[in-house]
């Protein structure tokens, strides 16, 4: 593995490793800055889990940070499902009303399909690929692609 930038810590990468696998989950999800860690009980209706994801968005001052994911946890602390916008969207279009709109809102809208390549890696790239690209385009994640899926495009799978 090729090292992208030298630490400026004298901390051995070992010893750091053992650092991060310690922290709670919490800390590590939000340790980007990008997204708070807000979890909610899984009894929390959708309204409040929406509400929270759409106040941050708007920059409502008190809402809080902002929140992008909402983590649903059991009693126990389990982390039982991870809400985001797509599972709103996913639920808005199981009915009529919001498909309708959202075509006539037009596919164009949402179609970032000119710059998936950019700010993606082939699944075969090494990982420093993939980490190359999240530094230099502020990225939390990076999408892999995969040409045989979608074309000349690349189709998106999980990563």
């Amino acid at each position: 593995i090729r090292i992208v930038r030298k630490s400026k810590s004298d901390i051995p990468a070992s010893q750091a490793m053992e650092r991060v696998v310690a922290m709670p989950v919490g800390a590590l999800a939000n340790c980007s800055g990008h997204s708070a860690y807000v979890p909610m009980a899984a009894e929390s209706s959708l309204r409040d889990v929406l509400r929270l994801i759409s106040d941050s968005a708007r920059g409502d001052s008190e809402a809080g940070p902002m929140v992008r994911r909402v983590p649903i946890v059991s009693h126990g602390g389990e982390v039982l499902h991870v809400f985001s916008c797509l599972d709103f969207l996913d639920l808005a279009l199981q009915f009529p009303g919001p498909s309708v709109m959202l075509r006539a809102q037009s596919a164009k809208t949402f179609d970032n399909r000119g710059t998936i390549l950019q700010a993606s890696v082939m699944t075969t790239d090494p990982v420093t690929s993939a980490l190359e690209i999240m530094d230099a385009e502020h990225l939390t994640v990076c999408p892999a692609t995969l040409r045989e899926l979608s074309g000349d495009l690349g189709g998106v799978v999980a990563s």
